[in-house]
């Protein structure tokens, strides 16, 4: 509502205001010059602050900051508190910004136990999300048992990696851990389901190149990435101009490179190149 509207509003109910405003809302319309659609606009936008207010309060009083509430309303709107009280796990999962470790702050501060289930769960697909950071599509079970233990403890808590191996069951079964076993070591390994589908579609991507037949005119290649280098007014180094051409010619190729080293415009000519070819 504008200014003008509040003070009319304030001017006619003085300090009982915002207790009309939050129990006696209809009431608004004993106020002169408030049409009634005004009225009924008020109403809602007075309880969706309402409501905006209450998930502030009770967030703030278990001590989630103001910035983390913000988001959690944005996601959750009026359900907010009811979905985070029931699993505030779930935040790591839908909120981007919030992970395991802030989520597990917040837990702990609704007074969620060390051994809750959902604590387990989320500290689990932690454990391999933190693997897939370091370049690991799985992990052995028994390296994720080991992992999982020494996040989930706590000073008063220390899971048993019966109760870790009994969760990863449950999560393998529920189609949120994939075990597969280890055709080299025969040990199960576990993997983040969007991991273990890539890496799948990944073989099926590459043994279909493999089935490719590459018969590129390297002349003419040349000739190519010479135009248009000059195009872009960037000239190909030695070893990127190589990078380019086996690309053409190779059923697969990876290029590779430090920081500054020329990946992007390599990959950016390669991807023009196929253009050219029709690929």
């Amino acid at each position: 509502m504008g200014s003008a509207t509040a003070k009319r509003i304030v001017a006619h109910f003085g300090l009982d205001t915002l207790d009309i405003l939050d129990n006696h809302i209809g009431r608004l319309s004993e106020v002169p010059s408030i049409p009634k659609k005004r009225v009924e606009l008020i109403k809602e936008i007075w309880a969706a602050q309402k409501i905006i207010k209450e998930v502030m309060i009770f967030f703030q009083s278990h001590n989630v900051s103001t910035t983390y509430c913000v988001k959690i309303y944005k996601e959750y709107g009026a359900a907010s508190i009811g979905i985070v009280t029931t699993n505030p796990y779930q935040l790591s999962t839908d909120i981007y910004g919030i992970g395991f470790i802030t989520a597990d702050k917040i837990a702990h501060g609704l007074g969620v136990p060390s051994n809750s289930e959902f604590r387990y769960k989320a500290g689990l697909t932690y454990c391999l999300t933190q693997a897939a950071e370091d370049g690991h599509c799985y992990l052995p079970q028994y390296g994720l048992v080991q992992k999982a233990v020494q996040i989930l403890q706590t000073d008063n808590h220390t899971p048993s990696s019966d109760a870790i191996e009994f969760i990863i069951h449950v999560m393998s079964n529920e189609g949120d851990i994939i075990r597969e076993v280890d055709t080299d070591t025969k040990d199960w390994i576990c993997y983040k389901p969007v991991f273990f589908h890539t890496e799948q579609n990944l073989a099926v991507l590459l043994n279909r190149r493999l089935l490719f037949l590459s018969n590129q005119d390297i002349p003419r290649v040349r000739s190519w990435i010479e135009k248009f280098s000059s195009s872009r007014k960037m000239q190909l180094s030695p070893q990127q101009q190589e990078a380019v051409e086996i690309a053409a010619y190779s059923k697969i190729s990876i290029i590779t490179g430090g920081p500054g080293t020329g990946k992007t415009f390599s990959v950016r000519t390669v991807v023009q190149l196929w253009k050219a070819m029709g690929c």
